[in-house]
């Protein structure tokens, strides 16, 4: 690692935790994710059979009571020599792959993942991430920067940062990579085609969307301290002023630079923000982000609520809970530990109040937001059709922080002259769009100094 001084890095001890839970090696072998999927496999084979039986138990009164099981929600009797006989061999085929990795060792060179597996990986990352961490599963992905689909060390940001350019970094949604950014006309991705216009950098940061925004807010803290601290280094080499960074933020991507910024407003010297918060971070644009949550994730609790209502369809609202935390923080945008932490994921599903804590955008940064409205022909005066539609997932009062329908301190208050609602879009649409494209170029643009 580049030598930096240590007002440009954050405390050694924070940079190891950091690092430890974030920074996995740069390239992913096919037989790592080989073995990532087969233990996944064998996890589901696991708790679908607890499912089967749970059920079984709960229906099957009469042979419960001719062969009573000693543990609550299990056969007895044939049919529990049957459960139990699953999950012999289950365990057994889980052993045998991992002792045959283990002996086999990892020989296979490190390759460039293809686009598919990219895709697939980010996807149930978005869906399971926060479990693949807990199991120390492979397939977990490990935040970090990339260009051009390469993980970049210190010493290749230096190489792009050695001509003095500002940075713009683009931070991707649930369920998605830095693959997710395209352009339809040009054929090259956003942060492509803003990038030459800005003459600057684009930078695109690649993170497991299934864990708690807060704690990819504090990693991408890191990572932008990690950035100014070697831009500056760059620009002390050079002998120029000091670049800036402009950020490009689509749903979920744009939660996780807010929290980045509470945390790097509220501990200063962990997260030695006095640099890259103060004096280099310099614009951020939001792209369809749920400020105020996404109605489909409260609907999606609400489910869960009917279902473990009763004790016959309670086993199935675990299939609800599988959703990662990433996902469950979507329901009102939570950012902060406070957010979430008063309770546990099981009481997430049966409390249906936003328990947000106000945390307002940094004054000094210039901020805009995009919304996206499916249909063209619903007039801005049906609010309440507005509010239920947007862009299909994010209604355009969340997508705009404003308008909060109870709790006015939870909107983030961005100047109507920087917002702006698109028509005939939905939420995937706005990373394909050229209307949506112009409209961020213009706010880019009209950054002030």
């Amino acid at each position: 690692m580049t030598v930096v001084n240590e007002d440009r890095l954050i405390d050694a001890d924070v940079e190891l935790d950091l690092i430890c839970r974030h920074d996995p090696p740069l390239m992913e072998t096919k037989k790592a994710e080989l073995e990532g999927l087969l233990r996944l496999s064998t996890d589901a084979v696991r708790k679908t059979t607890r499912l089967v039986e749970t059920v079984q138990s709960r229906l099957d009164w009469f042979s419960a009571l001719l062969f009573p099981s000693p543990e609550p929600d299990r056969m007895g009797g044939i049919a529990g020599y049957v459960y139990k006989s699953i999950h012999a061999v289950n365990d057994l085929v889980e052993a045998g792959i991992s002792t045959a990795f283990k002996i086999s060792g990892n020989k296979e060179t490190s390759g460039s993942p293809s686009r598919t597996r990219e895709v697939g990986r980010s996807i149930l990352n978005g869906v399971i991430g926060d479990y693949l961490q807990a199991e120390n599963n492979p397939l977990a992905i490990g935040m970090e920067i990339r260009a051009n689909g390469i993980p970049q060390t210190d010493d290749m940001l230096l190489q792009h940062m050695s001509n003095g350019r500002h940075i713009l970094l683009l931070i991707h949604g649930s369920c998605g990579s830095d693959l997710s950014w395209e352009c339809v006309t040009t054929g090259n991705d956003y942060g492509t085609v803003l990038a030459r216009e800005l003459k600057a950098i684009p930078l695109y940061v690649h993170y497991n969307s299934g864990l708690h925004i807060s704690e990819n807010g504090k990693a991408l803290a890191f990572h932008l301290n990690r950035l100014a601290g070697l831009q500056t280094l760059a620009s002390d080499i050079q002998k120029e002023t000091l670049p800036k960074i402009h950020v490009l933020a689509y749903s979920m991507g744009g939660l996780l630079i807010r929290s980045a910024c509470h945390y790097a407003q509220t501990n200063q010297r962990a997260y030695n923000s006095h640099r890259w918060l103060d004096q280099m971070l310099h614009s951020i644009v939001f792209l369809g982000t749920p400020h105020h949550g996404a109605l489909l994730e409260r609907c999606g609790k609400r489910f869960d609520r009917i279902l473990a209502s009763n004790s016959y369809t309670e086993p199935f609202s675990w299939i609800g809970k599988v959703r990662s935390q990433g996902v469950m923080d979507l329901g009102y945008g939570n950012i902060r530990d406070e957010d979430w932490k008063h309770v546990n994921q099981e009481d997430t599903i049966k409390n249906y109040d936003d328990n947000r804590l106000p945390t307002p955008l940094p004054t000094h940064i210039q901020c805009f937001a995009i919304a996206g409205i499916v249909n063209a022909n619903i007039h801005p005066t049906q609010s309440i059709v507005v509010d239920i539609v947007g862009d299909g997932l994010v209604s355009e009062s969340s997508a705009l922080g404003k308008d909060h329908p109870t709790r006015p301190e939870l909107n983030i208050c961005i100047p109507t002259t920087r917002r702006k609602t698109i028509y005939n879009v939905n939420h995937d649409g706005l990373l394909k769009n050229v209307e949506v494209l112009d409209t961020i170029r213009s706010f880019l643009m009209k950054v002030d100094p």
